[in-house]
């Protein structure tokens, strides 16, 4: 006696549709937590990753302005003044 027939023997027929769509629809929804919280997980993700890339973006735009104006200073202050005009 092979499985198949035993399985019928035990349920007295062959296993119904209805049983099958019942199972699957308990194993669909056992799935949608798990599912949930890799998406809510994954998005979460994504969101600080792209925040911390523009947080540096704008943190090296700045530090670039401000290396530029310190080195603006730095060489104003390095020019020696101008002598003063004899005529005037």
């Amino acid at each position: 006696m092979g499985p198949a027939r035993r399985r019928r023997d035990l349920l007295g027929s062959a296993p119904r549709k209805d049983i099958v769509v019942d199972q699957l629809w308990a194993v669909l929804l056992a799935l949608i937590p798990s599912v949930g919280v890799g998406f809510l997980f994954y998005k979460i993700m994504k969101l600080i990753l792209e925040g911390d890339r523009r947080e540096r973006l704008a943190y090296s735009k700045w530090q670039a302005e401000h290396d530029r104006k310190a080195q603006s200073e730095q060489t104003d202050a390095a020019l020696p003044d101008a002598p003063p005009v004899n005529g005037a």
